[in-house]
């Protein structure tokens, strides 16, 4: 109503609208009771509500047409933000995994909940290259599975994604694509997408999402599914590098460790006079030859004890822990090498600390790499720290801090490496194998744990790890 009022004094003071129009000077509209003086203006009144009524409808059609839009555009943003978040945390949780079955199981269940559809499967190809085993599968029967390999020979859809196309089916017509349709209708799937497992040009495998709603995958879910599956494909062939490089490794330390062994016994006879009398010179050149070789034999042994932390077949049987009962035998042998480093060590050990789930082995390893690290890298005259605590609910405290030498800034993000060691610490310490602290990353990423370092040359460093703890 105000705005037709304004409308009606903005008309009349521009001279457009006036109490008597020329139109109605016309004797036959001259006034009366008939048409009263109050009739123009009413018209005009009523015409201008209409409009303006009109407008505002119109109005209101629109905004609650763009509020529509916008929740969808919110809505869809709120959901493709839940998606990438999702997407990360699978990434990480790969990430972590040390052994391969267990990474591929993470990648199919996340897949699965991720793309919001009834099942998922990973298929490896065989050594042979002409067929494909079901490595990992979420949400399909052991029926489904019971037919053992794909001969790709046979399986025009499987033959082609390994050539390297995208497949993606709608409407399953399960006689036109698979040997088994009665397999296919039995497991409830109308859909399906799979894509190529490839890094670069390597394609090893195929991921597969299936779905009990036809038509359910769009474009997006494609493009989005793609990314999923490459981040799987450079985690699992990263692993696979890594177990290989492990087993390699292994072969080559039990392959080293024999004649090692064997020469050093042999010198051993020379030096102590069992094959005749030497001169002293001589004695000096085999003893610095038997020390280059407990050098070697100690990087054999790291290298083992690496290889069967990485190892598929050696996954340790977890239990719980006591961590007090593991350091306190630990205490003596420390204080006694600092003692003989001209050091001094204290040890902070919390009584009762919860228990972790881990084994006496892992644990022992964790202790023994980052106390002695701690002694070696510290020169005479300082100081060793070591703390063992609980701190706040569900987690395990165990920190070593020293005044030793100290890691440069620019080192830190290469200390966990395999064969790397600072320049500064090898100038102090000829003797170390450079996987100490690739031991310890790795016992920690096992058992669910972290490490934090802080570190500055010359004034020492600090190695904070928390463990997770059941109670």
């Amino acid at each position: 109503m105000r705005l037709a009022l304004g409308a009606l004094t903005v008309l009349e003071n521009a001279k457009i609208l006036t109490l008597q129009p020329i139109l109605f000077q016309n004797p036959r509209f001259l006034p009366s009771r008939e048409y009263p003086d109050v009739l123009v203006p009413f018209l005009v009144c009523t015409a201008v509500i209409m409009i303006s009524a009109f407008l505002i409808t119109t109005v209101k059609i629109s905004l609650r047409v763009r509020a529509r839009e916008l929740l969808r555009v919110s809505q869809e943003l709120e959901a493709s933000n839940a998606k990438l978040n999702a997407l990360h945390a699978m990434v990480k949780e790969m990430a972590l995994k040390t052994d391969l079955q267990e990474l591929m199981d993470a990648a199919v269940r996340s897949a699965a909940k991720i793309m919001g559809v009834k099942a998922c499967s990973i298929k490896l190809l065989e050594d042979d290259q002409n067929s494909l085993r079901f490595a990992s599968t979420y949400g399909l029967s052991e029926d489904y599975l019971s037919k053992g390999t794909i001969d790709i020979r046979k399986s025009p859809i499987n033959r082609k994604i390994i050539q390297g196309s995208r497949y993606v089916i709608g409407q399953i017509d399960a006689k036109d694509y698979f040997a088994y349709p009665e397999d296919i209708r039995k497991e409830g799937i109308a859909s399906m997408l799979c894509l190529p497992l490839r890094v670069e040009k390597k394609i090893f495998g195929i991921f597969c999402v299936y779905s009990r709603e036809p038509y359910q995958l769009g474009e997006a879910d494609v493009d989005f599914f793609s990314l999923m599956t490459d981040f799987s494909a450079l985690a699992i062939e990263n692993l696979r590098s890594e177990l290989t490089k492990s087993w390699f490794m292994m072969k080559a330390a039990h392959q080293l460790r024999a004649p090692l062994g064997a020469i050093y016994s042999m010198l051993k006879m020379v030096t102590d006079g069992y094959l005749g009398v030497i001169n002293a010179k001589q004695e000096e050149t085999i003893r610095r030859c038997q020390k280059r070789i407990e050098m070697l034999g100690n990087l054999i042994k790291d290298l083992l004890r690496l290889g069967e932390k990485r190892s598929e077949a050696a996954k340790p049987v977890l239990y719980p822990v006591s961590l007090n009962k593991v350091m306190m035998p630990l205490v003596d042998l420390y204080q006694t090498q600092a003692l003989e480093h001209g050091l001094e060590i204290k040890f902070d050990i919390q009584d009762n600390i919860p228990p972790i789930l881990a084994n006496n082995r892992l644990i022992d390893d964790l202790f023994t790499n980052l106390i002695s690290n701690a002694i070696k890298y510290t020169p005479r005259g300082g100081r060793v720290d070591v703390t063992l605590a609980g701190e706040g609910p569900g987690w395990v405290r165990f920190e070593v801090s020293d005044t030793g030498i100290g890691i440069a800034a620019e080192d830190k993000s290469r200390l966990f490496t395999e064969f790397f060691r600072t320049e500064n610490a090898k100038k102090l310490v000829e003797e170390g194998t450079g996987l100490g602290l690739v031991i310890v990353k790795e016992i920690l990423e096992r058992l669910g744990g972290t490490i934090q370092v802080q570190s500055k040359i010359g004034s020492g460093s600090q190695f904070t790890c928390r463990l997770p703890s059941p109670s």
